[in-house]
Parts: structure tokens; sequence; C-alpha cells
């Protein structure tokens, strides 16, 4: 599942410059208890559907915090996923119903704010909905399941994390793994982007998106696909690892 949720940062008179938005890297063994997967089980092989694995549990504040230094505050928006299972192959002339299962709770917003780099809950502002992550728990269930239903390396590169498996697609913030029993994706909605100059005008001029990695700030003036890529690689990969390492 993955949401188009824009996130725009203006300057406005008055108002002190945003700073580039701070990203660290993911901590060796993460703060807090493991992911509970022991779990009842469907005949399908998956967990029973009303006893998912909680998305918006994945990634508790302390987690994020971590890698977004400046994050205040955290607000979660579960949501259930509608699934269809597909019967097995056989040779009988009519074959068994699809069946449709509503996996509760397996897809998340986290709304975040983050208001030292400018970023805020801006519901109140019509097309702005501020600076996001979409967690969805893909499937879950025994170690089979989940490999024959995981779909993340379809057309995707894999990239390396010290466990599990992790697919990516190219301009994409977004990154689908499965490890054991869970497969899941996190989706990074985070555009900390202002107009240049300090008043809202921004006909004829530039957006800019400003990272700092490691002490070092990193800027974008060429729309979001590059954006998407570096937030993508320094921020959705490092909170994989921290729900990887919990499994």
């Amino acid at each position: 599942m993955l949401l188009s949720l824009s996130a725009a940062v203006v300057v406005a008179c008055g108002e002190a410059e945003p700073q580039p938005l701070v990203l660290e890297p993911a901590p060796a063994k993460p703060a807090g208890k493991p992911i509970d997967l022991d779990l009842p089980r469907d005949p399908s092989g998956a967990f029973e559907f009303a006893r998912w694995p909680r998305a918006c549990d994945l990634l508790t504040d302390a987690d994020i915090k971590t890698m977004l230094p400046q994050l205040t505050q955290v607000k979660r928006e579960p949501e259930d996923q509608e699934i269809s299972l597909l019967p097995e192959i056989s040779n009988d002339a009519v074959p068994a119903p699809e069946r449709r299962v509503t996996a509760k709770g397996a897809n998340c917003t986290y709304r975040l704010q983050l208001p030292a780099a400018g970023l805020r809950d801006r519901d109140d502002t019509p097309g702005s909905s501020g600076a996001s992550l979409v967690v969805s728990v893909e499937y879950a269930g025994t170690p089979k399941a989940v490999k024959l239903n995981f779909s993340g390396d379809v057309n995707a590169n894999p990239i390396k994390v010290p466990d599990g498996r992790c697919y990516v697609t190219k301009n994409s913030a977004s990154v689908d793994c499965r490890k054991g029993s869970l497969a899941f994706s996190i989706y990074s909605d985070i555009q900390p982007v202002e107009f240049e100059g300090s008043k809202f005008k921004s006909e004829g001029r530039k957006s800019i998106a400003r990272y700092r990695v490691k002490g070092k700030t990193t800027t974008f003036t060429d729309g979001v696909l590059r954006s998407n890529k570096f937030l993508r690689d320094h921020l959705s990969v490092e909170l994989v690892k921290t729900v990887l390492a919990k499994i």
C-alpha cells in the first residue's frame, strides 16, 4: 500500500528558516521488546487475520526518533487491509471460490511532527498533510506461507541488510522486506521542501529539499525523484533494519 502524501514547507514572512532534515543510522540493537509472532494460525498458513501483527506497533516513537532526532510527536492512524486468498490449484471441474479476508491493523500511517525542519501536522491546510511514514504488514504467518506470498522481489532490486531479505524499486521511497514469519514494507513521505527566498511566492521560484547526514548537508533542487531515493536509502532502509532486528 503506497499513499501519496505530499509535504510542503513554506518559509513565510516572519518565520524562522527551517533546518535541514537530520537523518541518523539505525542502532545495532534497537531498544524495546521483540515483535510477538507466537500467534494462532489460519488453515491458509497465515496467522489468524484478526491477530496479525499491528503495523502501528512495528516502530515505537523511540525507534523513529533515533533516526529522526528532530522528531517531537508521532500520531498513528491504523487501517485494516482486505486480502484475497486464492484457492489451491486442483483438477476439480468447479474451482473453489476466492476467499476474502480482513487483516486487522495491517496498515498504519505514522504522522510526524518535525518543527525544526519546518515539517508539522498540517491537516488543517488544504492539499498538505505533513511528514508521514506508511508501514504495512503485507503478510504474516508460517515462514513458508510468507515466502510464497511475498511479492517485494518482483521487478525490484535486492539491498544489503544485516538479516532478512529486502528489495527496492527505482526512484521509490518504499522498501519491501521479509524475514521468517513477517513480510512488511515501509514508505517514507517526508519532503522538506521550501521555496527559495523568505516570502511565499512559489511562481517561478525553486523548490529546495535539504537533508543532513553525518554532518554533511545534501540539497536537491530538481524535484522529488532523486530526493525520494536519498530519503529511502538514508531513512526507509534504516527503519526496516530496526524492524528486522525485532523479529
